[in-house]
């Protein structure tokens, strides 16, 4: 952003309480600076061919559209020119049928008038929504297809800036429906009057128009600020998109660590920067329309002067000027509507802009020529390979590495954390392909061959592989990549038998159909494994991606891994020496480079290898417990045993009748459109600044009531060009009064429209912020289960008020950064125009009616079709635009399931299966379109048809006033003038409204979730705060998760952990290890029973202090866009010197000063899960180290070591014995590793499906008794 901006902003006061010093450095990331203006075609810039019949079809209607006013006009001088003949008596009886024919002439053109209106209307309004898909198709296929691995490993804020391209392509759609359509008639309309007025007078015609060259200069002045405060304001709301997407990917680790003040001041800093920016571009906007909507009403001053005289010396005729007036008239009305479409092109340019700076950032790679081989046999060589991470590019990750995975071999990789092992996959797949030396694959240079060959050859399975949003049958079968549907149900069962899911999926009541965002972190590293097993690539790639399976999965995975790929090329990555046989070949690496290899039997006891292996957390290095073979053939036929065919599941489900809940789309729900009555209510009971809304309010109304005054004004102007026998100085006295009236009145039209524009803008942004904040709180302080409630659920219906919405990170960023733009237009543009109809009708009807009630009454008998048009439009715009959104929000979702699974979209070669899922959505979404476009163009062509058919009934019938005698010149135009006027605004305005519809619907929905908020959670009760040194309890517990209310976690379930000590809980995925920590940290509420610390509940303990003195180290690592201190020290407060002494305790502080910046050097994404700078043990270290720095009294680490390599777990193993002999604190420790459970002073194994503890005891006494832990640890299944 530039730096006037910058310094603006440092200028300026901060509001409320926050600081700038209180914000962390990384809320604010860098803004994008844009030295070029929008381009004035960019909104263009994405039509293609197909879009040309619906482009010509929209302009040439708009042609004729535009040419029915101009005629219009000419009628309306021929009418005044057969007045004026009237009145001087040369028509005698011919009056009333010259002006019936005139009339009948205009009726014609209201029909022509209602017809083009809808068929540019239909064609613009298509060609808009055509737009918007693809637009986000461009924006799907950019990040994709050609974004490349290493632009995702370097680039933080991925799903906010994808949430902010989404807001982008609607301000382009709705330039596109509507604004471009408006502007174009409004251009063709100015050239067309002015070739009228130029036709019947040059000279009045250039008089009235002498202002606008005036016009011009100040709107091509005033456009560039209006465009850079308006791209300022579109770099902070990327900001707050990008944080507010990370707060909701990391919620659990922001609520653990008491973090949702400090996202809540982040926002609240952020909006004020945006209402900074907004406000600026407001203030212009408004100073520019006001200034020339005076000029224009001005002009109207010199023209009747100019006229006026024409006639008296008889050079014009009064028809003449009558013309040339309403042409001028429309010239300048059109001009004003110009200026009001051009702010919303405006936003439509930078947003084009935006967007197509996005796309141009990754343009489609040419055509892949490189070679493409007929098969892959799977010999793999690295030959003196170098690299560094673009991010470090003076620290090299791999040091002149030389490896080979030889054909039809199982070959192991295994190092420290940040040894460079990961690395390795990268570079085989061509994430990175700036290295030095060579990578071959069956002798072809890797970056000599095609990238689509080496993806279908080659499969990696990582720790987080990711699952896409759908059932478990169908993420087995997209291991087939494009040939999904190929895999039978053959091919998944045995795919089931492999990974020991054929159990799980039994007790699951919807099996295989079951959603996989509904099972455990083991489950769902089990399915994965299930899809690469029906992938069978010829070269299998396992990174960390058993580390989620308790010892049982994982020794009988790896043995089934075995037999699998017996005779094909496997690389094992990983930390765990125990699944390494002595036939296998090793290479293990340190700092970057392989400091020994060989077979395992010839180097165990030399070197490195002996070193890892003396660090103690190897598996048989344990002497108490047997061997494996000391069980017998056991492990070897658990797998048969465990296997359960998918027809017995499927019997089992009928057996016991399960049935799945119904399928309920939610396009189907029928919403009820939140009303106008309601949307009032709730603006005037919640606006924050009731003073300054009031106000604008009362501008409105004085607005308002000035139309009909400036109405009448010129009217009586109007009525001195026509013959009345007055003297000509008599005359020039008369015009110079009404003038002086008109620029008085346009004076002060200019200024309240001002002012009103701008404290409206500020009331309803103060209103927009006081929404973003408010939602954002409520959402970030729900609890958990909120998040998960089941979509398909008949009793628990995830919608809130009636705008859909997603409740994951993507789904809440949307409707509280981009459905919240709504808001401001909604408040402003509804009650402006209710305050004006109702003022213009009230003020306007009072006065034509003391003017002259008889054509006051006949005009007004057209209100009721009037008003009952206005109505159906508002209503079929609103319910379709709300079904159109929520289609909308289906394609979204899916381009966001893209994003986040990037990675596994293109290694399973999955871009056709989404690419098929996305045009159903499009045909969808096309096919509503089409409907809609019908439906509102007929309605608003049907309301826009009252205006012209108006004017055309006051002439007839004032002509039959005047032919009567009941009506003078001067009588008819202060009533046609004022009705007219009055007519047509409130028609701009009433046409405004239905606009609003989706402002409204957001409006209701932000409110019934903010009444969500107010109801009491779990986390919200409880005020003691007592030492929790105390007994931690568990007595009697129910609990399942919202998603899984079927499947009980935790049944009856009890167990006890003394004052001080050290427990480890053991058990098989699923059993319910990690709900312990949910329920205790009160993430979750129970449903039966009581947990207490210290003999206090914990539902009485305030949430707050029990999760500052109560620490948990997950598994996954969760990091914001800031420095390692700032991680750190999220949530609590520590010197430089307590953190680098903690830093050095957990074995990291080395790594961290090897860093360039140290301390400071940025880490962290939109996920949380960190860049390519830290390896996953690192990030495992620096979230022990951020646990110990809050300096809890309970520490709970769930699983803390399982991406951790021998020497970093050696570490931790010792941080856990010297608090464990220091008595301070107590600790529960939730693990798989064999080592870990040697650590606790008792060691408690819970059963699988909800059975609890099943046995409990110190660990040699339970490994003695061969009971559950005993089978657990040496590969049986724990009962």
């Amino acid at each position: 952003m530039k730096n006037d901006y910058k310094n603006s902003i440092e200028m300026e006061s901060i509001a409320g309480s926050v600081s700038e010093e209180s914000i962390p450095e990384s809320s604010l990331p860098p803004y994008t600076e844009f030295d070029k203006p929008a381009e004035p075609c960019s909104v263009f810039k994405f039509t293609i061919k197909s879009d040309l019949p619906y482009i010509f079809v929209g302009i040439v209607c708009c042609a004729l559209e535009a040419g029915v006013g101009p005629l219009q006009t000419v009628l309306m001088g021929k009418i005044f020119d057969t007045l004026a003949k009237h009145m001087k008596g040369t028509l005698e009886n011919k009056f009333m049928a010259e002006i019936g024919k005139y009339c009948g002439m205009s009726l014609g053109l209201v029909f022509l008038g209602f017809c083009t209106d809808f068929f540019s209307n239909i064609a613009f309004i298509y060609y808009g929504d055509r737009q918007l898909l693809r637009l986000s198709r461009k924006i799907k296929d950019t990040f994709v297809k050609y974004k490349s691995m290493a632009w995702y490993d370097h680039n933080q804020g991925v799903q906010g800036s994808l949430n902010v391209a989404f807001r982008n392509i609607e301000d382009i759609q709705g330039a596109c429906c509507s604004a471009i359509a408006f502007a174009i008639k409004d251009v063709l309309t100015i050239a067309i009057s002015m070739g009228v007025a130029m036709y019947h007078s040059w000279s009045l015609t250039l008089v009235i128009m002498a202002g606008l060259p005036i016009i011009v200069l100040v709107a091509m002045g005033v456009a560039p600020r209006l465009q850079r405060h308006f791209r300022d304001y579109k770099g902070v709301i990327t900001d707050a998109s990008v944080m507010i997407d990370w707060s909701m990917s990391g919620l659990q680790h922001v609520k653990l660590s008491n973090g949702e003040k400090k996202q809540m001041s982040i926002l609240q800093y952020q909006m004020h920067l945006a209402t900074i920016c907004y406000m600026k571009f407001t203030t212009w906007s408004a100073a520019q329309q006001a200034f020339m909507q005076v000029l224009a009403l001005i002009m109207f001053v010199q023209g009747f002067w100019f006229g006026a005289k024409q006639v008296q010396i008889g050079n014009l005729t009064a028809g003449a000027v009558m013309t040339c007036f309403f042409s001028a008239m429309a010239v300048t009305s059109h001009i004003a509507s110009i200026t009001g479409q051009m702010m919303s092109i405006m936003k439509a340019m930078v947003s084009a802009g935006l967007v197509n700076q996005l796309i141009n950032s990754a343009k489609p790679s040419k055509v892949d020529v490189r070679q493409y081989p007929e098969k892959c046999d799977g010999n793999i060589i690295f030959n003196g390979v170098t690299f560094a991470y673009p991010t470090r590019p003076g620290v090299p990750v791999l040091k002149n590495v030389k490896l080979e995975f030889k054909q039809g071999q199982t070959t192991f990789v295994v190092g420290q954390s940040g040894s460079g092992k990961s690395t390795i996959s990268n570079l085989l797949l061509q994430v990175y392909d700036s290295y030095d030396g060579e990578i071959r694959v069956d002798g072809f240079e890797t970056r000599g061959v095609s990238t689509r060959w080496l993806y279908e050859s080659i499969n990696v399975v990582r720790q987080s592989t990711a699952l896409f949003e759908t059932s478990i049958r169908e993420n087995i079968q997209l291991g087939r990549g494009a040939e999904w549907k190929s895999a039978t149900e053959h091919d998944i069962d045995k795919a089931c038998q492999f990974a020991l899911l054929s159990s799980t999926i039994c007790d699951l009541p919807l099996g295989l159909d079951t959603k996989t965002t509904n099972l455990s972190g083991g489950q769902r590293q089990r399915v994965a494994l299930a899809r690469a097993y029906v992938r069978n690539s010829p070269v299998l790639i396992m990174d960390e991606s058993l580390s989620a399976l308790d010892i049982v999965f994982r020794e009988l995975m790896v043995e089934a891994i075995r037999k699998w790929r017996k005779n094909k090329t496997t690389i094992v990555v990983t930390h765990e020496l125990s699944q390494i046989q002595s036939g296998d070949y090793v290479y293990l690496m340190r700092d970057g480079e392989v400091v020994q290899s060989g077979l395992r039997k010839d180097i165990e006891n030399v070197g490195y290898f002996k070193e890892l292996r003396e660090q103690g957390q190897t598996k048989e290095a344990d002497k108490e417990a047997p061997p494996v073979n000391e069980i017998g053939d056991f492990d070897q036929n658990m797998i048969r045993n465990t296997y359960i065919p998918m027809k017995t599941t499927r019997g089992v489900r009928k057996w016991v009748d399960v049935k799945p809940p119904p399928q309920r789309d939610v396009l189907d729900r029928k919403r009820k459109p939140v009303g106008y009555f309601e949307f009032s209510k709730l603006v005037l009971k919640t606006i924050p600044n009731k003073p300054l809304f009031y106000s604008g309010l009362l501008l409105s109304f004085l607005l308002g009531a000035a139309n009909p005054a400036f109405g009448w004004t010129i009217s009586q102007v109007i009525s001195q060009i026509m013959p009345n026998g007055e003297s000509d100085s008599s005359l020039n006295k008369t015009l110079v009064k009404w003038s002086l009236i008109v620029i008085g009145i346009a004076l002060l039209q200019g200024a309240l429209a001002f002012l009103h524009t701008y404290t409206l803008e500020r009331a309803a942004n103060g209103w927009a912020v006081f929404l973003r904040k408010s939602s954002f709180k409520t959402v970030v302080t729900r609890e958990m289960s909120w998040f998960s409630r089941a979509v398909d659920s008949d009793h628990d219906t995830p919608d809130i008020g009636p705008f859909h919405f997603d409740r994951n990170s993507s789904g809440i960023t949307e409707l509280i950064i981009n459905e919240t733009e709504e808001l401001r237009s909604a408040v402003t543009t509804f009650f402006s125009a209710v305050i004006s109809i109702f003022t213009i009708c009230v003020v306007g009807f009072i006065w034509s009616l003391v003017q002259g009630w008889k054509l006051t009454l006949v005009s007004f008998s057209i209100f009721p079709g009037f008003l009952l048009t206005s109505q159906l439009y508002a209503y079929v715009s609103s319910v379709w635009e709300m079904g159109l959104r929520e289609r909308i929000v289906r394609v979204q979702s899916l381009i966001h399931e893209c994003v986040t699974g990037v990675s596994e979209v293109r290694i399973l070669n999955l871009e056709n299966y989404f690419e098929h899922k996305y045009i159903k959505l499009e045909d969808a979404v096309l096919k509503y379109a089409k409907m809609r476009a019908f439906l509102v163009s007929i309605t608003y062509a049907s309301h826009q048809m009252f205006t012209p058919l108006l004017q055309v009934i006051i002439l007839w019938v004032g002509m039959k006033l005047i032919n009567d005698g009941e009506y003078t010149m001067e009588k008819l135009m202060g009533v046609m003038v004022i009705l007219i006027q009055a007519m047509t605004t409130a028609a701009g305005a009433l046409e405004t409204i239905p606009q609003m519809s989706k402002g409204m619907n957001v409006t209701k929905t932000l409110f019934a979730l903010m009444d969500e908020g107010r109801a009491e959670t779990s986390e919200d009760g409880g005020t003691e705060c007592p030492d929790l040194h105390g007994e931690i309890v568990f007595r009697g517990v129910d609990f399942s998760y919202q998603s899984r209310k079927e499947a009980p976690v935790l049944n009856n379930f009890s167990m006890k952990v003394a004052s001080q000590e050290a427990v480890v809980i053991v058990g098989p995925s699923g059993s319910g290890k990690s709900t312990i920590t949910n329920l205790l940290t009160k993430l979750y509420p129970y449903r039966r029973g009581i947990v207490s610390i210290g003999r206090h509940d914990i539902r009485d303990i305030d949430t707050a202090y029990l999760r500052q003195r109560l620490a948990v180290v997950t598994q996954s690592a969760a990091f914001y866009n800031g420095s390692i201190t700032s991680n750190l020290t999220y949530g609590c407060a520590a010197d430089p010197e307590e953190i680098e002494r903690v830093c050095k305790l957990v074995g990291i502080h080395d790594f961290i000063m090897s860093l360039s910046d140290g301390y400071n050097t940025v880490i962290g994404n939109e996920t949380g899960s960190g860049t390519a700078l830290l390896s996953g043990g690192q990030s495992q270290r620096l979230s022990i180290a951020r646990a110990l720095l809050r300096k809890p009294q309970i520490l709970i680490l769930d699983e803390c070591t399982s991406a951790l390599d021998n020497a970093s777990a050696k570490v931790v193993h010792e941080l856990i014995l010297k608090l464990k002999k220091m008595r301070k604190v107590t600790m529960i420790v939730i693990t798989h590793s064999h080592e870990l459970m040697k650590l606790g002073d008792r060691v408690l194994v819970l059963g699988a499906h909800g059975e609890g503890v099943v046995e409990q005891g110190p660990y040699k006494e339970l490994i003695s008794h061969r009971g559950p832990l005993y089978t657990l640890v040496n590969g049986g299944i724990c009962h």
